[in-house]
């Protein structure tokens, strides 16, 4: 497992081996995969326009509305 951060009560958690982003509940059960690709994710935060992941070739904002993630780069 890579980075993860919490975000509106589920776990983002990046998968390095997949570059992609997952969106997992606390105990860990898969909820999704992102669509966006993000090759060596990494250095997740939090801002005021949602979860935001580092990626080798730029950065992936996830963002949550009514309980559905999508992400965009």
């Amino acid at each position: 497992m890579g980075a993860a951060i919490p975000y509106e009560g589920h776990l983002l958690v990046a998968a390095p081996d997949a570059d992609r982003i997952e969106v997992r509940t606390r105990t860990g059960e898969q909820v999704s995969v992102l669509d966006a690709v993000c090759p060596e994710p990494g250095a997740p935060t939090v801002t005021r326009r949602g979860a935001v992941f580092g990626c080798a070739d730029g950065a992936v904002v996830i963002t949550e509305q009514d309980s559905a993630f999508t992400a965009a780069k």
